[in-house]
């Protein structure tokens, strides 16, 4: 039989239980290519990028434009917690709006 538990505090999940579902990826058009790239010759580039791999398999995973997914067992109480603030930061956070 299948235990769940609350990733947030730990207590164990009977009756309720809610998901949380996180997906972090690029914003749209980040990584797009130019034509300052097609004309590079980027033999060598690619070579060490396969290096690095073979060397760095231990972070996997990190690549930013590659979409990383996450999924959440919540209980009740901390679905409210989450619902209310869910990047954990405080009800007095102040927002920081970009000039555009």
């Amino acid at each position: 039989m299948v235990h769940y538990t609350c990733d947030r505090c730990g207590q164990a999940l009977a009756d309720q239980r809610f998901i949380v579902t996180l997906e972090v990826q690029p914003a749209p058009g980040t990584g797009e290519l130019t034509a300052e790239d097609l004309d590079a010759d980027n033999l060598q580039h690619v070579a060490e990028m396969l290096d690095e791999l073979s060397v760095n398999d231990a972070a996997a995973g990190t690549d930013p434009f590659i979409p990383h997914r996450k999924q959440y067992d919540l209980c009740a109480a901390c679905r409210q917690a989450y619902v209310r603030d869910p990047l954990g930061c405080g009800p007095n956070r102040r927002f920081k709006f970009s000039g555009n």
